[in-house]
């Protein structure tokens, strides 16, 4: 298969995990790496203004809001993550550093997943 990657890698982001392993199947002998970067909730500008919302109708400040709903979900940070951090994390998947990961997810969520299982 040749999508004109040459030696570089595609980065899938989400819950596309079956698609993203057939792919990193049929890639890997081309080089090219498949990886999926998982990201839990993500603070946006909308979620952000949510929370206030959700906040000031409890009568609580939005970061006692946030402790208490992400430590129900399983992230312990007590916040959302950020997009920044979740670039961080395709931007090492798409590095030379990266080179040897290939047909796996990172769960970006600072726990979530984990605390699932």
């Amino acid at each position: 298969m040749d999508l004109g990657l040459d030696g570089r890698t595609a980065v899938i982001t989400g819950r596309s995990m079956g698609i993203g392993m057939a792919v990193a199947t049929s890639l890997a002998a081309e080089r090219i790496t498949v990886n999926a970067a998982s990201p839990g909730l993500v603070a946006t500008e909308w979620r952000q203004g949510w929370a206030q919302m959700v906040a000031d109708d409890k009568g609580v400040t939005r970061e006692e809001l946030l402790t208490g709903y992400t430590a129900a979900l399983g992230a312990f940070a007590g916040r959302w993550v950020e997009t920044s951090e979740i670039a961080d994390v395709v931007t090492f998947l798409a590095s030379d550093r990266a080179a040897y990961i290939n047909g796996t997810i990172i769960d970006v969520d600072g726990g979530i997943t984990a605390n699932a299982r």
